[in-house]
């Protein structure tokens, strides 16, 4: 893309350049400092991922959500979930899938799954306790059928 483009409803914009990358975002932004990280992170995660952008499953169509996870991935998830709250916006992935998300990921690296309940509102905090949940059913269920095959 050689021309800037104007950012409309959209909270950010990241775009290649034959010199760089360049992140444009909406300067009432810098009213809500959990948003603009947000959106700071998630346009700069553009950056990360463009040399894949062909490989990823599903392709271009996923890109923005594969986008929203690797922020979650990388540590920002919490931020990420707070900002849609606070703003209402649902953005590329939903809060319901952003906790499924940081439940998965909270313990992968080593943390309780309340690690950021301090910081997070009483609807994400129920997502994130609800996918925790449902990812040990899911953990049970499959000891369970690993050891029945095993038994075969």
């Amino acid at each position: 893309m050689d021309s800037y483009q104007e950012l409309s409803a959209t909270a950010g914009l990241w775009q290649s350049h034959a010199s760089g990358a360049v992140v444009q975002y909406d300067p009432n932004l810098l009213d809500g400092p959990v948003s603009l990280i947000a959106t700071l992170t998630h346009e700069l995660m553009h950056d990360i991922h463009a040399p894949f952008c062909d490989t990823v499953p599903s392709g271009e169509e996923a890109h923005e959500l594969g986008t929203d996870l690797h922020c979650i991935t990388t540590g920002q998830g919490l931020n990420q979930t707070m900002a849609a709250e606070y703003t209402g916006w649902i953005g590329y992935l939903r809060q319901p899938t952003r906790g499924y998300a940081l439940a998965l990921f909270l313990p992968a690296t080593g943390r309780p799954i309340d690690a950021g309940s301090a910081w997070l509102q009483p609807r994400p905090l129920r997502y994130l306790r609800r996918a925790d949940r449902e990812i040990a059913t899911f953990t049970v269920r499959l000891a369970s059928l690993s050891a029945r095959l095993g038994e075969a």
